[in-house]
């Protein structure tokens, strides 16, 4: 396999240095998992409370957990990879149920006011949230913070 890596100098070295770091941690894993974060075994929008949690910034995240750790997220999925040690994936696994639990916990005023017709958002899935927006093409909604997500990974330089 071969790859090929185009752009500034400066860039083609940090993709080189990124794609190492990757293989090194991928190399000296334990666990490489996809966590599927979507019901019946998270509640809807887990995935997205974690982003949230961390300012919608993985590095952050894996910075929290230790070195050793990489995640990466597909958000229209629901999925989660995770590639790392055995006591972090036990750290990630706690994390994620407690976010589910208080998202379970808040769950019922969410089918209240999704029964009276509250749009959901098109990213996460869950009732839109209160600052949501109406893309006038194809008439979905979004939560404000999904599609500033959505703008982000879109447009972020690799």
């Amino acid at each position: 396999m071969e790859v090929k890596i185009q752009g500034s100098v400066s860039n083609v070295e940090k993709a080189k240095m990124e794609i190492k770091r990757f293989l090194r941690e991928w190399l000296d894993a334990d666990i490489s998992q996809i966590l599927i974060l979507q019901p019946p075994n998270y509640q809807p929008g887990t995935l997205k409370a974690l982003l949230a949690q961390n300012s919608y910034d993985l590095h952050s995240l894996e910075k929290q957990f230790g070195c050793g750790l990489h995640l990466d997220a597909n958000i229209a999925k629901r999925e989660l990879l995770f590639v790392g040690k055995q006591a972090q994936f036990q750290e990630l696994l706690k994390m994620l149920r407690s976010i589910s639990d208080s998202i379970q916990s808040g769950d019922s005023s969410v089918t209240t006011s999704g029964k009276i017709g509250v749009p959901e958002c098109v990213v996460c899935l869950c009732a839109a949230d209160l600052e949501n927006y109406c893309l006038e093409a194809c008439g979905h909604y979004a939560c404000k913070s999904c599609l500033n997500m959505q703008f982000v990974i879109t447009f972020q330089p690799v």
